[in-house]
């Protein structure tokens, strides 16, 4: 793990594009906005168990695998880790523009205010598909009922 300068609080949110990419809210750190660009580009992927832990590039991708993704291409994780190492990954509690929740079942991420994740919670499913997507609502997944730790990237 990398570590990072403190960053200022956000001032907008992570806007969810038509085409179901995502834009990082202006004024954003370059950190913030590389966690956005790792996550848009494995939108149009799909789900799989285990997809994203053997390899950066992969053809699916699970939760931890995704979250991991995003992270590794703004340079905050340097190996991917399955949800229960998330469960200890960079600094206690919410961050200030990312947040990880992570129990032993599930992973999923908000890059402020919006969620990126695999699971269907939260909408809109766009591209249509099971793999990782932007959900505008950011607790969504919460309604799954896990017990999930809640971490952050340090600075960030």
């Amino acid at each position: 793990v990398v570590a990072q300068v403190a960053a200022a609080p956000p001032t907008g949110k992570t806007r969810i594009n038509p085409d179901g990419t995502a834009t990082a809210p202006a004024g954003a750190p370059a950190v913030v906005q590389a966690v956005v660009a790792g996550a848009n580009s494995i939108i149009d992927t799909s789900y799989c168990v285990g997809g994203g832990h053997g390899t950066w590039k992969s053809s699916c991708y699970d939760c931890s695998g995704s979250v991991s993704f995003a992270l590794h291409a703004a340079g905050l994780l340097n190996t991917s880790e399955d949800s229960t190492e998330m469960e200890s990954y960079g600094a206690p509690g919410p961050g200030q523009y990312i947040t990880i929740y992570a129990d032993a079942q599930h992973a999923f991420m908000v890059v402020a205010g919006r969620a990126f994740d695999t699971a269907d919670y939260g909408g809109p499913n766009i591209p249509a598909g099971t793999g990782p997507r932007w959900r505008s609502d950011p607790l969504g997944n919460l309604a799954d009922g896990g017990d999930y730790v809640v971490r952050h990237p340090i600075g960030f």
